[in-house]
């Protein structure tokens, strides 16, 4: 993908579905080797929920901790991190998750080799 090439724009309603669609999957694809399919159950069970807030939420990602991949991506992409944490808690264990803010008048930086897969 040339990320060069990618135009940002405000988030607009009609990006809801969409938008919170694909963060389901992405949690499903990245953590399924750690959750039960409870977890991606319940977060679907919500979608509607988070659709009415997303102008609210649209800027802000929130990632487990301990992925630094992910975070390395984040931050590579112009994210802030913020000082807010917070805790998600499954089964009684609770895995830390730390959120990334992005200014939109910002292009995302090309990811360099060492953050590819």
């Amino acid at each position: 993908m040339n990320v060069d090439s990618v135009t940002i724009r405000k988030a607009t309603p009609e990006d809801a579905r969409g938008w919170e669609t694909l963060g389901i999957q992405v949690w499903r694809d990245a953590y399924r080797h750690i959750f039960p399919e409870e977890v991606f159950l319940e977060k679907e069970s919500r979608l509607e929920e988070k659709i009415a807030r997303f102008n609210d939420w649209a800027y802000v990602i929130g990632v487990l901790k301990e992925n630094h991949k992910a975070r390395n991506v984040y931050e590579a992409w112009g994210g802030k991190l913020s000082e807010h944490e917070e805790g998600f808690v499954k089964r009684n264990v609770s895995y830390p998750v730390v959120f990334y803010t992005f200014l939109l008048e910002k292009t995302p930086k090309p990811l360099d080799d060492t953050l590819k897969t």
